[in-house]
């Protein structure tokens, strides 16, 4: 059995209770006051630094900024902020930021280099080539004849082609 008009009522009911504009229920606004923090980094002479590290001291926020040298920290609580920025081979800057309701504070810094001399790498493994396994499984398996660093050496040869050719007449 249907009862006419009752879709509709229940449409009617459904969007009161979603506050519908012209309801009359008032939408509650945001509870959570935030802010955010606009910042670009550059070198002295106003070049984009990309790749740079922002971070706000006291918390785990931390972004990177773009190939613009750009970065955008969204999201933040209304106070004030250390934001500090880090780049390998520049040194660091920091500034001290206030954030306002609904606001966008904007923020600049230019990084001074600071070469950083690193670390020498060994690199004590090496990937063999296959022409070189190769040859060294058939040295492995006495196919055919072999100079080492020592018969070249003795040899005193000026020219490679001499030592081989030593050493084929020899055999």
């Amino acid at each position: 059995m249907t009862i006419p008009g009752f879709a509709s009522l229940i449409c009617l009911a459904a969007a009161l209770s979603l506050g519908a504009p012209g309801s009359g229920s008032a939408q509650s606004a945001p509870t959570s006051r935030t802010a955010s923090i606009d910042g670009v980094v550059t070198d002295a002479s106003l070049v984009p630094i990309p790749d740079a590290t922002a971070s706000i001291v006291g918390s785990s926020l931390k972004v990177v900024t773009g190939a613009n040298g750009r970065f955008r920290m969204l999201g933040l609580p209304v106070g004030e902020y250390m934001v500090v920025v880090n780049r390998l081979g520049y040194a660091s800057a920091s500034s001290v930021v206030q954030v306002a309701e609904r606001d966008t504070a904007r923020v600049a810094f230019a990084l001074e280099r600071n070469p950083i001399a690193l670390d020498t790498i060994v690199v004590r493994e090496f990937r063999r080539s296959p022409r070189m396994t190769e040859f060294d499984e058939r040295r492995r398996f006495a196919q055919g004849q072999f100079l080492t660093q020592a018969e070249i050496e003795k040899r005193n040869a000026l020219k490679a082609e001499c030592t081989i050719a030593e050493r084929v007449m020899a055999a």
